[in-house]
């Protein structure tokens, strides 16, 4: 899915992207959704079930040939987009690893700045897990970004560990963001990943 050039204040919900309806991988060539130059929009929504409308789960996407797979990228001036209550890298139960081939969220670039990945109240919560490189990636001087309260690493119970391939949260000549939060849930991202947190 693109969402670019100015597009503005929509909603993308209840969706399988890079999944059958039966829940098996279908994964698309490259990313599962990509937002370029377009701010204020919305993937998902609070949800007592991460995945359950109006979340979405986004796995699977990304391949060999393409050398890459994000499963939501942000990138350009692009500012003002919540990513809430999605699974993003698990299969449709949350429960397992169905990754993405690169990073599960990647903010790219000085002008990504002031978006929101997950939020202060459980309903937003993202399961950010199975990823072939790190959960979130934050690169380019993307500025002023939050990462609240996210299982990142884990499956949807907050248990079970379904790694992501590297970091849980990566910073890369990135600076300004904010990880956690001000108060729990926001303020426990929770990580697992075959290197370091963060």
């Amino acid at each position: 899915m693109w969402i670019g050039n100015g597009a503005r204040d929509n909603r993308v919900r209840g969706n399988f992207i890079g999944l059958t309806g039966a829940g098996g991988a279908l994964g698309n060539y490259l990313h599962g959704i990509e937002v370029a130059d377009a701010g204020v929009n919305f993937i998902g929504g609070r949800s007592a079930t991460p995945g359950a409308p109006p979340g979405n789960v986004i796995a699977a996407n990304g391949s060999a040939a393409a050398g890459s797979g994000v499963g939501i990228v942000l990138h350009g001036t692009t500012t003002g987009v919540e990513i809430k209550g999605n699974l993003i890298g698990t299969n449709s139960a949350g429960s397992a690893n169905l990754g993405n081939r690169s990073a599960g969220v990647a903010l790219v670039g000085s002008d990504t700045a002031s978006n929101l990945v997950g939020g202060e109240d459980r309903e937003s919560r993202n399961v950010i897990a199975g990823n072939g490189r790190s959960g979130v990636l934050l690169s380019d001087r993307a500025v002023s970004n939050r990462i609240y309260g996210n299982f990142i690493g884990l499956a949807a119970d907050g248990t079970t560990v379904v790694r992501n391939g590297q970091h849980g949260v990566s910073l890369e000549n990135a600076s300004s963001n904010f990880i956690g939060g001000p108060t729990p849930p926001a303020a426990r991202p929770a990580t697992s990943s075959r290197a370091t947190a963060m």
